[in-house]
């Protein structure tokens, strides 16, 4: 299966605390929000049960040429998978691969986007 979703917050603003409470931040809500409508159609997607082992293929394609670290971005991604349930939960990832690749011309989303694979383990 895969999905193209839009650049997602870092893991640098993911989270907030108030009050003494750690909370998700407005924009990572905000991010959880938007891809759940982009995943309301659910055409094609393929099935993962709990207690399968998934591999799990990111390519982030940002619209900037900054540096950045791609391990902050995979909290808010795992999260949204398990969330609009295209996963069961993101324990059962057994392979993890995340890369940084180019911005292809017709990216349909402001800052870019990432592109995930997801595929049961052999």
């Amino acid at each position: 299966m895969q999905l193209i979703w839009p650049q997602p917050p870092s893991l640098n603003i993911y989270y907030r605390t108030y009050n003494g409470r750690i909370l998700l931040s407005q924009k990572a809500r905000e991010y959880h929000l938007m891809i759940e409508e982009l995943c309301l159609v659910r055409d094609g997607w393929e099935v993962f049960h709990k207690g399968d082992l998934i591999h799990c293929m990111i390519t982030t394609q940002p619209k900037h040429k900054r540096r950045f670290d791609l391990d902050n971005q995979l909290k808010c991604l795992l999260d949204s998978l398990q969330r609009v349930g295209a996963i069961p939960d993101d324990k059962q990832i057994t392979y993890l691969r995340i890369e940084d690749g180019e911005m292809p011309p017709d990216c349909p989303f402001e800052k870019g986007q990432v592109t995930i694979e997801l595929e049961h383990a052999d």
